[in-house]
Protein backbone atom coordinates (compact mmCIF):
# COMPACT_ATOMS: atom_id res chain seq x y z
CA UNK A 1 0.00 0.00 0.00
CA UNK A 2 1.16 3.44 -0.67
CA UNK A 3 0.48 6.87 0.28
CA UNK A 4 -3.45 8.36 -0.68
CA UNK A 5 -4.17 4.60 -0.87
CA UNK A 6 -7.51 3.35 1.18
CA UNK A 7 -6.97 2.46 5.07
CA UNK A 8 -2.64 3.87 4.06
CA UNK A 9 -1.30 6.76 4.78
CA UNK A 10 -3.54 10.05 4.15
CA UNK A 11 -2.60 11.67 0.89
CA UNK A 12 -1.99 15.26 2.33
CA UNK A 13 1.27 15.67 1.79
CA UNK A 14 1.65 17.74 5.73
CA UNK A 15 0.04 14.65 7.15
CA UNK A 16 1.14 11.19 7.86
CA UNK A 17 -2.08 10.23 9.75
CA UNK A 18 -3.59 6.26 9.13
CA UNK A 19 -5.88 5.08 8.45
CA UNK A 20 -6.92 6.62 4.74
CA UNK A 21 -11.01 6.61 5.30
CA UNK A 22 -12.22 9.47 2.81
CA UNK A 23 -12.38 9.46 -0.71
CA UNK A 24 -11.72 12.84 -2.82
CA UNK A 25 -14.13 12.88 -5.59
CA UNK A 26 -11.83 14.94 -7.84
CA UNK A 27 -8.67 13.52 -7.11
CA UNK A 28 -9.37 10.04 -6.23
CA UNK A 29 -7.19 10.22 -3.27
CA UNK A 30 -7.82 8.70 0.26
CA UNK A 31 -7.41 11.10 3.17
CA UNK A 32 -8.18 10.36 7.10
CA UNK A 33 -10.89 11.62 8.77
CA UNK A 34 -9.00 14.80 10.19
CA UNK A 35 -7.96 15.96 6.74
CA UNK A 36 -11.16 14.77 4.85
CA UNK A 37 -13.39 17.21 7.40
CA UNK A 38 -10.70 20.04 6.50
CA UNK A 39 -10.71 19.39 2.74
CA UNK A 40 -14.75 19.25 3.02
CA UNK A 41 -15.22 22.53 4.61
CA UNK A 42 -12.14 24.54 2.74
CA UNK A 43 -14.68 23.91 -0.34
CA UNK A 44 -17.86 23.13 0.88
CA UNK A 45 -19.32 25.74 -1.90
CA UNK A 46 -17.67 24.64 -5.03
CA UNK A 47 -18.39 20.58 -3.95
CA UNK A 48 -22.05 21.27 -3.07
CA UNK A 49 -22.16 23.38 -7.49
CA UNK A 50 -20.06 20.57 -8.57
CA UNK A 51 -20.93 16.97 -6.95
CA UNK A 52 -24.61 18.40 -4.48
CA UNK A 53 -22.38 17.27 -1.51
CA UNK A 54 -19.08 16.84 -0.16
CA UNK A 55 -15.35 16.52 -2.06
CA UNK A 56 -14.59 13.87 -0.04
CA UNK A 57 -17.07 10.81 0.95
CA UNK A 58 -16.09 9.34 4.06
CA UNK A 59 -17.02 6.01 5.08
CA UNK A 60 -17.67 4.56 1.94
CA UNK A 61 -15.77 0.83 1.75
CA UNK A 62 -12.37 1.17 -0.05
CA UNK A 63 -12.12 -0.41 -3.14
CA UNK A 64 -10.61 -3.87 -3.63
CA UNK A 65 -8.49 -5.02 -6.75
CA UNK A 66 -10.63 -8.00 -7.59
CA UNK A 67 -11.71 -8.00 -10.83
CA UNK A 68 -15.06 -6.16 -11.52
CA UNK A 69 -16.62 -5.07 -14.81
CA UNK A 70 -19.39 -3.41 -16.74
CA UNK A 71 -20.63 -4.72 -19.54
CA UNK A 72 -22.10 -3.09 -22.78
CA UNK A 73 -25.48 -2.46 -21.23
CA UNK A 74 -24.10 -0.36 -18.28
CA UNK A 75 -24.36 -3.29 -15.72
CA UNK A 76 -22.26 -3.57 -13.18
CA UNK A 77 -20.45 -7.36 -12.73
CA UNK A 78 -18.68 -7.86 -9.14
CA UNK A 79 -16.84 -11.05 -8.09
CA UNK A 80 -19.19 -12.50 -5.89
CA UNK A 81 -21.50 -13.49 -8.77
CA UNK A 82 -24.07 -10.66 -8.41
CA UNK A 83 -25.19 -7.50 -11.14
CA UNK A 84 -26.92 -4.94 -10.94
CA UNK A 85 -27.71 -1.82 -13.13
CA UNK A 86 -27.31 0.73 -10.10
CA UNK A 87 -24.88 3.69 -10.77
CA UNK A 88 -21.16 4.10 -9.39
CA UNK A 89 -21.00 6.03 -5.64
CA UNK A 90 -20.11 9.11 -7.84
CA UNK A 91 -20.48 9.69 -11.59
CA UNK A 92 -16.53 10.86 -11.88
CA UNK A 93 -14.86 8.17 -9.40
CA UNK A 94 -15.74 4.87 -11.49
CA UNK A 95 -16.00 3.21 -8.07
CA UNK A 96 -19.27 0.77 -7.41
CA UNK A 97 -20.16 -0.87 -4.51
CA UNK A 98 -22.12 -4.30 -4.82
CA UNK A 99 -25.39 -4.43 -3.42
CA UNK A 100 -24.91 -7.87 -2.36
CA UNK A 101 -21.58 -8.62 -0.93
CA UNK A 102 -21.32 -4.99 0.08
CA UNK A 103 -17.73 -4.84 -1.09
CA UNK A 104 -16.71 -1.31 -3.76
CA UNK A 105 -14.78 -2.62 -6.70
CA UNK A 106 -13.44 0.76 -9.10
CA UNK A 107 -13.88 -0.25 -12.81
CA UNK A 108 -11.97 1.13 -15.51
CA UNK A 109 -13.77 -0.29 -18.68
CA UNK A 110 -16.56 -1.63 -20.23
CA UNK A 111 -16.74 -5.44 -21.14
CA UNK A 112 -18.61 -6.71 -24.19
CA UNK A 113 -20.35 -10.14 -23.13
CA UNK A 114 -20.66 -12.63 -25.98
Amino acid sequence: MAKGEPGDVCARTACDRKPAVGFNRSTGDWYCLSCSRRLNEENKEEAQRLWDGDLVIVGIVPFTKEPAFLDENGKFHCPCGASHSRGPLDPLSKVYRCLHCGKAYRVEGVVELR
